[in-house]
């Protein structure tokens, strides 16, 4: 027996309509071997009468988390630079719009106030072990010009649609 999982889309906007969602999740220490986390992530072309999933990640981190927010900053910064800021760009190019936006989803508080500084004291290991900067998220998603296009947003976790990507699928009878 196998898991039949399907990704869907819809669009009924026209492209000056589209916009972008990035959805990044992490499980903190997921792995029961590692402890490692699992990192997710889905891009969406979104509209109002529009859902394109476009792109995905689903990857083991590759050291230990120490906190949730620690993983979800991992994750914010994954599906930022290897989804959204090269899959932004080549919509772009597609559509010939220079006015599209990349919203980051993210269901952590402490995670969305880290960036919205741009440090964090406790997780001074995130640049060393991970090659996560801070300083570097919060120049793309809080500081102007940026921030006319990359937006950053509180998700509620029941709308977290990239936490499927951190799980393990189970295989039924």
């Amino acid at each position: 027996h196998s898991i039949n999982w399907h990704m869907f889309g819809k669009c009924g906007d026209p492209i000056r309509n589209w916009q972008l969602a990035l959805f990044a999740d992490s499980d903190l220490a997921g792995c029961i071997f590692t402890k490692k986390s699992r990192t997710g992530a889905i891009l969406v072309i979104v509209g109002d009468n529009t859902w394109l999933p476009i792109g995905t990640i689903c990857s083991k981190q590759g050291s230990v988390a120490t906190s949730t927010p620690h993983a979800e900053l991992i994750a914010a910064d994954r599906a930022t630079r290897q989804l959204g800021v090269p899959l932004l760009a080549v919509l772009e190019r597609i559509t010939k719009r220079s006015d599209l936006n990349l919203t980051l989803e993210e269901d952590n508080e402490s995670a969305i106030a880290c960036l919205k500084a741009g440090y964090a004291h406790t997780m001074r290991e995130l640049s060393r072990l991970h090659g996560v900067s801070l300083a570097s998220l919060n120049n793309i998603y809080c500081r102007k010009p940026n921030s006319n296009v990359f937006k950053l947003k509180y998700c509620p976790t029941k709308k977290q649609v990239a936490d499927v990507f951190t799980k393990s699928l189970k295989t039924g009878s």
